[in-house]
């Protein structure tokens, strides 16, 4: 079986097809003992009619990279995020602020402080139970918060 050459136009459609032997189309399925085949289109894996760039037929993406390979499992766990929910005048949230940021020194946790009088939402909802206090964006503890409890969370 002799191999017909490839007409440059295949290659890059841009580029005007040059005078050459007609190249033949690929051969329609085959049938072998009563059954129908269809041709082969790709060669080798990943490459051929209908694959995408990521090598996959069904036009989804194949990952990249390896699911951990971007971990670092050599590294601490990253600190918290600690708020702290608090309004102008209130006894328990100086408190409670006392407690919070010695906790989150020892932790090396993130403080944030929020002023509910500024949001009328968060004074809407958290009003009659301030301090409240929020670990990585869930609320945790509320009024009167216990250190160790805080610690243990947080460590």
């Amino acid at each position: 079986m002799t191999q017909q050459p490839v007409s440059p136009d295949r290659l890059d459609p841009a580029r005007p097809a040059e005078p050459g032997p007609a190249v033949q189309a690929e051969p329609a399925a085959a049938t072998t003992r009563g059954t129908t085949m269809a041709p082969a289109t790709a060669t080798a894996r990943g490459t051929g009619a209908g694959a995408g760039a990521a090598g996959r037929q069904d036009g989804r993406e194949r990952r990249r990279t390896p699911l951990l390979s971007g971990a670092d499992w050599t590294r601490p766990r990253p600190a918290h995020t600690v708020t702290l929910l608090t309004k102008p005048g209130c006894h328990l949230c100086e408190d409670a602020r006392e407690v919070v940021t010695g906790v989150c020194e020892q932790t090396g946790s993130e403080y944030r402080e929020r002023d509910i009088t500024g949001d009328p939402q968060l004074l809407r909802d958290y009003a009659e139970y301030i301090p409240v206090v929020f670990v990585d964006g869930a609320p945790w503890d509320r009024l009167r918060i216990d250190a160790a409890r805080l610690r243990a969370v947080l460590s």
